[in-house]
């Protein structure tokens, strides 16, 4: 256990909570802490003789245990930036360290994955990046005139219902509930696995990306926040989402991906605010590589995914939902 940060709460001052504690190894990293005994440190003495000299030298630094009163858990509802990071970001992260009883590898590791998966996703859909970044300004200036501004524009709206389905789910404090259920997760990749697999056969396939509509945007944009749900891949159910609206299967999933960069956007953003906190020369490099090699994967797979979405269909990915959401239920249950 260890403290990593210091910082004063924002509850009622008449309460008797003084603090608000950080701890590394906990799967809820913060509590109330009424009392705290300062750290100390004790370094040690090395000698070191030279001729008719002795030399003494600091040694190794060890630091004595504190005492501390923990009064109740603090979720990150407490810190508005740590709250909507949580809102934007998806579950998928926490079937691991359920399964396995693994540490939480901390925010910064969060984030620079996140990041390195935007950079793989901007740079394979690298003209549509282009017509985004365009569009933002005209939306920013309240002018929608061209295809670019549209396509800002509808992409800003669809990423609404998130937001409002995750602030719901934390004013309800379902959020915490819902992500240590294994067996919700597991039931959640196979059922929403069947649903994409009945779209996409179901689904007609002429569609394409220019006829998408601001109504389309808020629809999908629904779909979307289902992804706050442990377990529901936030690109399967935009897929199929579009596929019910009748756009193919590529067109689909490159709605899908261009969905994915101002949430993923946002949720890193806002997620250096927290990981920056805790950050030092060795997390930082920790980081970067993380990043690097969340890029690289990201860019392979999606590459692979585009592959078959244009050769064959998506029953490689279902079958994959299936089988692993039918393992986590056997997990959770059997």
């Amino acid at each position: 256990m260890s403290v990593v940060s210091w910082a004063k709460n924002s509850v009622d001052p008449k309460r008797k909570y003084r603090f608000r504690m950080y701890f590394g190894t906990s799967k809820l990293k913060y509590y109330y802490v009424k009392t705290a005994t300062l750290p100390k440190a004790n370094v040690s003495v090395v000698e070191h003789s030279y001729f008719d000299y002795n030399f003494k030298f600091p040694g190794r630094v060890t630091w004595d245990p504190i005492t501390v009163t923990m009064v109740a858990p603090a979720d990150a509802s407490d810190d508005p930036t740590n709250a909507l990071y949580d809102i934007l970001t998806t579950a998928a992260g926490y079937v691991f360290p359920n399964l396995t009883g693994a540490n939480d590898q901390g925010p910064l590791i969060d984030v620079s994955v996140h990041l390195g998966t935007l950079i793989a996703v901007m740079i394979y859909f690298r003209e549509d990046t282009r017509r985004i970044y365009k569009g933002a300004f005209g939306v920013v200036r309240g002018k929608v005139k061209t295809s670019d501004d549209f396509l800002a524009l509808c992409l800003l709206i669809a990423t609404v219902p998130a937001i409002l389905f995750g602030l719901t789910l934390k004013i309800l404090s379902f959020d915490l509930l819902l992500r240590e259920s294994v067996g919700l997760i597991g039931m959640t990749m196979f059922g929403f696995g069947i649903v994409l697999w009945w779209a996409d056969r179901k689904g007609p396939v002429h569609r394409e990306m220019q006829s998408w509509t601001m109504k389309e945007a808020v629809i999908l944009g629904l779909w979307q926040a289902l992804s706050l749900i442990p377990g529901t891949s936030r690109s399967g159910i935009t897929i199929t989402g579009a596929r019910l609206l009748g756009y193919g299967r590529s067109e689909a999933a490159r709605i899908s991906m261009l969905m994915s960069i101002p949430v993923i956007l946002a949720a890193s953003t806002l997620g250096m605010f927290d990981a920056l906190r805790v950050a030092n020369f060795a997390g930082l490099r920790d980081g970067a590589v993380a990043a690097l090699f969340a890029a690289i994967s990201a860019y392979i797979a999606l590459s692979i995914m585009m592959y078959f979405v244009k050769s064959v269909n998506f029953t490689p990915y279902v079958i994959y939902r299936v089988l692993f959401g039918a393992l986590l239920i056997w997990w959770a249950y059997a």
